[in-house]
C-alpha cells in the first residue's frame, strides 16, 4: 500500500501540468472522522490491513485507496450534475481486488492500472458530449431490469437509449453504437437491412446472441431441458461479416458450481455444490487492451464462434474470451440433465475455444446483391461496403444480471459461490473500444514485473541467510584488504630493494 500511495503521488505530479492537485492530509481526528463518514455515505468502504510488528503485536491500519477528482474544485457536492450534465467530481477506486490473486499481486495490478484509472476518471469528467448507445428491442431482448447494472456502469461514459427499429432507414444513425442483448425472436429482413446499412456507414454493434435455445424454467422444475438450435435469422448476416455463431454448447472443467440436493429423504434437503460444466468461466485474452488483467467472465450455455473467410480480406480479428484448456462442445439437438454431473476429464480435450471475438475493418453488405426490403422509408443510397467495428459474444447470459427481491444484482455476481466476475468490466471496456476510446484502453496493457520473496523458502533457510549476512561482508572486507596489501607490496618492492643497496 505504501508503494501504491507513492505511485499515486508520482502519477498525480505528472498530471499536474493540466490538473490542480490537492492532497488531503489531516491530523485532526474530527476532520478525519468526517471524511471517513462522507466516504462511507458515498459507498466507498475502507480496506483494513493487519500487520505483525517486530514485538509480535497485531497492528491494524485503515486505508482508503480512493482518489477524488473534481471538475470545478467543489468536492463537497453530493454528486449532482452541473448545468451541462457532467458531474463536478468523481471518486476513483485505485485498488484492484481480484480474489484469484494474492494481496501483493493485487497491489501490483493496482499500480499497473493506476494511469488508466486516473485518466479514465478525468475522461469522464471532461467529456462534454457523451457518445450515444442504444439497446435494441423488439426481438425478445433482455428487459431493462436485467441490464440495469450494466446501464449504471455505462452511465458515466454514454447516454443510453432503449427502443425498437422503426421504418426509417436512418433511425440508428445518431447512435455511436448499438447493443443487441440476448434476442430470442427472429430478425426481419427490414430490421437486418437497417442494421446492415448502419454498419456500412460506420456504426458499431455489440452482439450478444445464443447459438442454442433452452429453458431455465424447465430445467429448474423438471431437472432437464432440451437444447435446440436457435434460429434468429442472423446467420447469413454474421456470416457475410466473417463470423459464425455455432449451434453447440460449451462444456468446461473450469466452471461454476450448482447446488444439488443429495439427500435420499424427500422430506429433508441437503444441498451440496457440484461442478456445472455448462457454466464455464471464460478466460480473457491477456494481449488485448479490452480484456487485459480482467478476471474470468461468468457464462451459462455459451456457444463457440468460428471466423470464416470474408470477401474484403481487410479485417483485424481477435479473440476476447475463450474456454480453458480442458473443454469440449456438445452438438445440438441435445438434452441437458441436472443429474448428469459426473464428467470424465479425459473427454475434455479441446482448448481455447472462442466465445467472444472482435472484428475491425472493412465489411461487405449482406444486401450487396439484394433489393431493399419493403416498408423501409427515407432510404438513401445503398452502400455495399463500409469500415466499422463489431464484437460478437456467443452467450446471452454473460450480459444479463440476476434480479433478487425486485432489485438487480451486480452483473457477473454468482449468488451460490458469492463470487464477483468481470462481466461488467468486460462489457464497459468493449463499448469503450467500439466508440473509439483506443488511446485510453491502451493504458490497460501496462505490465510491471512483481518481484516477491519466497516466504517459505526464506523461513526454511534462516540459519544460512544469517550466516551469509554476517560472514559475507567480513569475507569481502578480508579479500579486499589482502588484495590491497598484495598490490602495494608488488608496487613498492623495487623501491625497497634499491634503498637497501
Amino acid at each position: 500500500f505504501a508503494k501504491l500511495s507513492s505511485a499515486t503521488y508520482d502519477m498525480l505530479s505528472e498530471l499536474s501540468q493540466f490538473v490542480t492537485i490537492e492532497i488531503i492530509k489531516s491530523s485532526d481526528d474530527a476532520q478525519t472522522g468526517q471524511l471517513q463518514q462522507w466516504l462511507s455515505s458515498m459507498g466507498y468502504q475502507p480496506t483494513q490491513i493487519y500487520e505483525t510488528t517486530g514485538d509480535g503485536r497485531q497492528q491494524q491500519t485503515i486505508v482508503y485507496p480512493y482518489c477524488l477528482l473534481s471538475l470545478s474544485g467543489d468536492s463537497q457536492d453530493s454528486g449532482t450534475a452541473d448545468t451541462d450534465g457532467r458531474k463536478p467530481f468523481i471518486v476513483a477506486n485505485l485498488l484492484v481486488n481480484n480474489p484469484s490473486q494474492s494481496g501483493a499481486e493485487n497491489l501490483n495490478s493496482s499500480v499497473e492500472q493506476l494511469e488508466y484509472t486516473l485518466l479514465q476518471a478525468i475522461h469522464v469528467l471532461c467529456s462534454e458530449n457523451k457518445p450515444k448507445i442504444a439497446f435494441i428491442e423488439g426481438h425478445g431482448e433482455l428487459p431493462e431490469m436485467n441490464t440495469a447494472d450494466l446501464q449504471q456502469a455505462l452511465t458515466p461514459y454514454f447516454d443510453i437509449y432503449f427502443g425498437t427499429i422503426t421504418d426509417d432507414a436512418q433511425c440508428l444513425n445518431d447512435f455511436n453504437a448499438i447493443v443487441i442483448a440476448d434476442p430470442t425472436q427472429p430478425f426481419s429482413e427490414h430490421d437486418k437491412y437497417i442494421i446492415d446499412q448502419y454498419i456500412m456507414r460506420g456504426g458499431r454493434v455489440l452482439w450478444t446472441v445464443n447459438g442454442v435455445r433452452f429453458s431455465d424454467e424447465v430445467l429448474t422444475n423438471n431437472g432437464f431441458t432440451p437444447a435446440l438450435p436457435l434460429e434468429l435469422n442472423l446467420q447469413d448476416m454474421l456470416f457475410k461479416y466473417g463470423i459464425r455463431v455455432n449451434h453447440n454448447i460449451v462444456q468446461d472443467i473450469q466452471c461454476l458450481p450448482v447446488p444439488v440436493d443429495i439427500s435420499a429423504d424427500p422430506a429433508r434437503h441437503d444441498y451440496h455444490p457440484m461442478p456445472w460444466v455448462y457454466s464455464p468461466l471464460l478466460i480473457p485474452s491477456a494481449g488485448n487492451a479490452v480484456t487485459h488483467s480482467l478476471m474470468p467472465v461468468n457464462a451459462t450455455f455459451a456457444s463457440t464462434i468460428s471466423l470464416v473467410d470474408n470477401a474484403t480480406g481487410q479485417q483485424n480479428r481477435d479473440t476476447l474470451l475463450a474456454t480453458s484448456s480442458n473443454s469440449r462442445t456438445l452438438a445440438t439437438p441435445a438434452e441437458i440433465d441436472l443429474t448428469d454431473l459426473t464428467q470424465d476429464p479425459s473427454l475434455f480435450t479441446s482448448s481455447r475455444l472462442p466465445v467472444a471475438v472482435s472484428v475491425d475493418g472493412m465489411f461487405t453488405s449482406l444486401f450487396e446483391h439484394r433489393l431493399i426490403p419493403e416498408n423501409v422509408t427515407n432510404a438513401v443510397e445503398k452502400l455495399t461496403q463500409g469500415q466499422s467495428r463489431q464484437v460478437v459474444v456467443a452467450c446471452g447470459s454473460a450480459i444479463r444480471n440476476e434480479v433478487q427481491n425486485g432489485k438487480p444484482l451486480p452483473l457477473g455476481y454468482d449468488r451460490y459461490s458469492k463470487m464477483q466476475f468481470s462481466n461488467r468490466d468486460f462489457f464497459v471496456n468493449t463499448l469503450l473500444y467500439l466508440t473509439d476510446c483506443d488511446n485510453l484502453l491502451q493504458l490497460r496493457k501496462k505490465d510491471l514485473t512483481l518481484r516477491l520473496l519466497n516466504k517459505q523458502r526464506t523461513h526454511n533457510n534462516i540459519p544460512l541467510i544469517r550466516t551469509l549476512v554476517i560472514l559475507l561482508p567480513l569475507l569481502i572486507l578480508a579479500l579486499t584488504a589482502f588484495a590491497i596489501r598484495t598490490i602495494n607490496r608488488k608496487r613498492y618492492s623495487e623501491h625497497i630493494v634499491t634503498c637497501n643497496l
